[in-house]
């Protein structure tokens, strides 16, 4: 008797088996038993099946191995009749089979009958429409599909993912141009349902060798420096800022040149806001490591695509720019106090630097850094290097002992924030107000939003300040009963119960002895 030969029809890589043709010598009245055998087995333990023949896990196996196997993927997006299967296909003939005449009657097919869901289909979202416009005749271009993809996701007739469609990576690595789907085109929640690159989301292939775990740590140390702006911001804008954010990353992926141009001077992201003050310069170093190593890997990322050593900087920096908030604000000149201040410079340099006529404009050269916020004056900045401070002094009046920042903080604040003694000191005996409290600027128009307002020199000591600065505010009349609008204290601050931790210079016996030494001056 002959072996039966078992021959599968549309079995996928991962062993599925969707059909069966059996073939034998036998006569079919004895093969047919079996097979309706083998039926009945198969029928119990399958997939879930959708209407069109295809499991989603099986669907999703074709267009994830899309870029290998393109064939494939083109088979299973053909067994699809939704609007889902319609719209990769449409995709995928236009990136694969564009040029060819009989295929591009039927991507104008395809492309009317989306289009006709997208505008008359249950679905439809009249706002969108309205918003985007009518989505253009198919012309060959990628810019003729954008808004049928946004539409279509934007109104959730389309989804791979729980609010938007995703673009297979496959298709995005041969048209970037259809990044411009996934542009921010909505504010608030809406931007949430528009498309997203596959390459991100796992969706039509891979893309190798991009360093984004660099990236997304980078990303991540910016914070620092934005003020971790994403989830302060208010209301659901934020879901844009986000949106265009992880457009961008992409267009790091595929296409760098479509992102905005680096700054033409070699500064690097937030330098310029580092000048601004001291915690600002603190960040800074604290983000450059990070920015250093994901600039590296991605010039060497870019080289392997065959761009120049000098192309591959460029587009780097293009990259890493677009995708930290408010990291460009302009250019820093090396020569002003400000600069030199925080850079470390002699103390000679400085003294040359503030006997020139125009050293008491250098604020004017961060204006457009700060054109919401404002920024720290001089001497908050100065009393970083307190040997600095005799010699700003003969710029007065320019050079304020009491000068405020947006938040009315004072240098004699800054100094106890930072634990400098010699500074709190100088300040102390020329003339600094002990007691100044801090306080919301309104005319900002961004006015600063803090947790704890009504703060003196002597919360900011207990906060992260050392015994002997302590005791020089308490000594010079700082009153130690002052509390900040949330009704706390000094001693409470000294125990960690303000806006930061609890204060890392003191140690034990010295918080005790700080305790006390408040403690004994409200008794009396």
């Amino acid at each position: 008797m002959s072996a039966v030969v078992v021959e599968c029809i549309n079995c996928n890589g991962n062993g599925s088996l969707r059909h069966f043709k059996i073939l034998s010598a036998l006569n079919r009245k004895v093969v047919m038993p079996v097979y309706l055998f083998l039926l009945g087995v198969l029928s119990m333990l399958s997939f879930p099946v959708l209407a069109d023949g295809l499991t989603d896990a099986e669907y999703k196996s074709a267009i994830d191995h899309m870029q290998t196997e393109p064939k494939d993927a083109e088979m299973a997006m053909r067994q699809r009749n939704d609007l889902l299967g319609k719209l990769d296909l449409l995709l995928f003939l236009h990136t694969y089979r564009h040029d060819e005449s009989k295929i591009v009657e039927e991507i104008k097919l395809l492309k009317a009958a989306l289009d006709d869901a997208a505008v008359n289909g249950e679905g439809k979202d009249d706002y969108l429409i309205k918003s985007l416009g009518a989505p253009e005749p198919y012309d060959r271009s990628d810019n003729s599909l954008i808004a049928t993809i946004q539409i279509l996701s934007g109104s959730a007739q389309v989804i791979t993912h729980p609010r938007f469609y995703a673009i297979p990576c496959a298709i995005l690595l041969r048209r970037s141009g259809l990044l411009d789907a996934t542009a921010t085109t909505f504010s608030g929640n809406r931007a949430n349902f528009a498309p997203r690159s596959g390459c991100h989301w796992n969706r039509g292939g891979e893309i190798k060798g991009f360093p984004e775990k660099s990236i997304l740590y980078f990303m991540k140390l910016s914070e620092r420096a934005d003020g971790n702006f994403l989830a302060t911001h208010e209301g659901t804008n934020r879901f844009s800022i986000m949106a265009n954010q992880m457009e961008n990353l992409e267009r790091a992926k595929l296409a760098p040149e479509s992102l905005w141009p680096a700054p033409q001077y070699k500064n690097r992201p937030y330098e310029t806001w580092s000048y601004l003050s001291l915690y600002n310069r603190r960040a800074f170093s604290q983000i450059t490591p990070g920015y250093n190593s994901a600039l590296r890997k991605l010039e060497k990322y870019y080289v392997t695509f065959g761009r120049s050593d000098k192309n591959a900087n460029e587009l780097a920096r293009r990259a890493l720019f677009s995708i930290s908030i408010g990291s460009d604000c302009g250019y820093a000149p090396p020569h002003s106090l400000r600069t030199l201040l925080l850079d470390g410079a002699p103390l000679a340099k400085i003294s040359q630097m503030a006997s020139k006529k125009d050293s008491r404009q250098s604020k004017n050269i961060f204006a457009s850094c700060s054109p919401t916020i404002g920024f720290d004056p001089l001497p908050h900045v100065a009393v970083a290097r307190p040997e600095t401070l005799p010699v700003l002094a003969s710029l007065r009046p320019s050079f304020d002992v009491n000068a405020r920042n947006p938040f009315n903080k004072t240098p004699l604040m800054t100094a106890a924030q930072i634990n400098s003694l010699e500074s709190v000191s100088w300040l102390l005996s020329n003339g600094a107000d002990v007691n100044a409290v801090t306080g919301i600027n309104k005319k900002l128009v961004w006015p600063y939003k803090l947790k704890h307002n009504q703060r003196t020199a002597l919360h900011y000591a207990a906060a992260s300040a050392g015994l002997p600065v302590l005791k020089a505010l308490i000594a010079a009349g700082a009153n130690i009963a002052a509390k900040d609008d949330k009704g706390l204290g000094v001693i409470d601050y000294l125990n960690g119960h303000g806006p930061v931790n609890l204060n890392p210079v003191l140690t034990p016996k010295q918080r005790s002895a700080a305790i006390e030494l408040i403690s004994k001056g409200l008794a009396k």
